[in-house]
């Protein structure tokens, strides 16, 4: 470095943390973005089998545990923005449904635990509907 007097080292040190630090953001940049993409991708998966689990849910309710005054109340009724109360509501004509027996309904016909992410309970309940409109479909 002595040999090279007019070099402003200071200025090339300082291009180089600028150029390192611009690299590094854009790893994290290009890493943060496609890990978003991945947990989009998850997310859509699993928004697509909590449909398909409503679905059968809801042909298995019709089947096996609804009159058919039950039936017609859970196609006819198109009101959007269900939640597992109303859900709850509509199939057993009961009003209002507590919160206990969402959980319990959910855990008959789900077999689980309701899940707390809105998108994965509206998935389910858009499948359910589906599932008891095919049924109703071929009486």
């Amino acid at each position: 470095m002595d040999e090279l007097e007019d070099v402003n080292w200071s200025a090339v040190a300082q291009a180089a943390f600028s150029r390192t630090l611009e690299i590094e953001r854009l790893k994290r940049t290009d890493m943060d973005a496609a890990n978003i993409e991945r947990l989009r991708k998850s997310k859509e998966g699993a928004i697509e089998s909590w449909e398909a689990a409503g679905h059968a849910a809801g042909k298995r309710w019709a089947l096996e545990s609804a009159e058919y005054d039950d039936v017609v109340r859970v196609v006819s009724n198109t009101s959007e923005g269900w939640d597992m109360r109303s859900l709850v509501e509509v199939t057993s004509g009961d009003e209002p449904a507590s919160w206990d027996d969402a959980v319990e309904f959910w855990e008959n016909w789900a077999g689980g635990i309701l899940p707390e992410d809105e998108d994965i309970t509206s998935a389910f309940i858009k499948g359910f509907r589906e599932g008891v409109q095919e049924i109703y479909d071929e009486i």
